[in-house]
């Protein structure tokens, strides 16, 4: 089973607590205006990589506590996420935080997206209103809601920095958590 992907950060700081393992999938038609990833978009971008591959490249990185799945929007993907992370919660100990453009009220009412959150320690849910734009670590607007489905995590552990630049392999630059405009 393959998962499109738009980009792995091996290691991060801003995306969830601790040093995370970061993960943006591709594809989203939410359209939220002003998003502030609109390059995953699109669901030819991106690259198709089997999920095993994925959770392979996960176990290889030492020193993370858990993984951060954003996107695009990871909900469109039910079949290969629900995969992605049983596997992960079946086979270690790493916490998963995943950000959605869906409120919670719609993902109950999508395809696998109660399995899904089975797995899931934190979810950040709603969509980017630009009007709602807050100040606040993993929520980029005040309409977005943070959901602490295990007990691994509570409101404590979630402050921290907001953005971080990486250079990548190649020597690109990435830049990775909320931008504060």
């Amino acid at each position: 089973m393959k998962l499109r992907i738009h980009n792995f950060i091996e290691k991060t700081s801003v995306n969830g607590p601790g040093i995370r393992f970061g993960l943006w999938v591709q594809g989203c038609n939410l359209k939220c205006p002003y998003c502030f990833n609109p390059q995953t978009h699109s669901f030819d971008g991106g690259k198709l990589y089997e999920v095993e591959d994925i959770f392979n490249k996960i176990l290889a990185v030492n020193g993370i506590e858990g993984i951060s799945i954003s996107g695009g929007e990871p909900f469109l993907q039910p079949k290969p996420l629900l995969e992605l992370v049983r596997l992960i919660k079946e086979n270690t100990n790493l916490t998963i935080l995943i950000f959605t453009g869906f409120y919670l009220s719609e993902l109950v009412k999508r395809s696998l997206a109660n399995k899904i959150l089975t797995f899931v320690d934190v979810l950040i849910a709603g969509r980017y209103i630009k009007e709602k734009q807050i100040n606040d670590y993993l929520r980029s607007s005040d309409n977005q809601q943070i959901h602490f489905l295990s007990d691994r995590y509570t409101m404590q552990n979630l402050k921290q920095k907001s953005t971080e630049i990486i250079i990548d392999e190649k020597g690109n630059l990435v830049m990775s958590g909320i931008l504060k405009i």
